[in-house]
């Protein structure tokens, strides 16, 4: 399957390929030089709508994850 990745060469140009996902490394259009994938940050998305995660719904993830935190502290501590 291919799909769109951006590549970084060493001399820092970027380019976007269409490759099979398999691919990690192309050819740079500008100099030659072999070109790496660039990894793209993940993005999160709320499970039940598919939107992006902002306001209320960031909240109650921050909120979720601070007392899942604290919980995995205080059980590890205890193991000690």
């Amino acid at each position: 399957m291919r799909i769109l990745n951006d590549f970084k060469c060493p001399n820092g140009h970027y380019h976007e390929y269409f490759v099979d996902s398999s691919e990690d490394s192309v050819r740079c259009k500008e100099c030659e030089l072999e070109a790496t994938k660039v990894l793209k940050a993940p993005m999160f998305r709320e499970k039940t709508t598919g939107r992006h995660v902002t306001g209320k719904a960031l909240e109650r993830w921050t909120k979720k994850r601070e007392r899942h935190l604290k919980q995995e502290r205080k059980s590890s501590s205890s193991e000690e």
